[in-house]
């Protein structure tokens, strides 16, 4: 799994194209927990996780989406600054709809490669 992440980053960063600063979907995609916030926001888990046209939102942290570089394979390198708990940051994400099911899309944090898998919200 690792290795087909690194293989991906490398594919996506070798291949930048254009630069928005927005993220072209419609709607929201989450993971479980994340959709369950959105039908029902008294439903918070500390594994939340929401991605929408200009932000990501975590459990204990938002991310603003500053710049969306679009690349090969319909990945997205999405450069956004967070906050949470009292601090800022930078932090670089990997966003893909899946290309055979527009229902569906991965999130993976760059470079730590942390992956998720997350599903359309509305």
């Amino acid at each position: 799994m690792v290795r087909l992440l690194t293989v991906a980053v490398l594919m996506v960063i070798g291949s930048n194209t254009a630069i928005a600063d927005s993220l072209w979907i419609a709607g929201s995609f989450g993971n479980e927990d994340g959709c369950k916030s959105i039908a029902d926001s008294a439903s918070r888990s500390e594994n939340l996780l929401i991605v929408r046209s200009d932000s990501i939102e975590r459990y204990e942290a938002h991310c603003g989406i500053l710049t969306v570089q679009s690349s090969g394979g319909g990945w997205a390198i999405l450069e956004t600054i967070c906050g949470g708990e009292g601090e800022t940051w930078a932090e670089t994400f990997l966003f893909q709809e899946v290309p055979d099911d527009r229902n569906k899309a991965r999130l993976a944090t760059a470079p730590s490669g942390e992956f998720a898998d997350l599903a359309r919200c509305d």
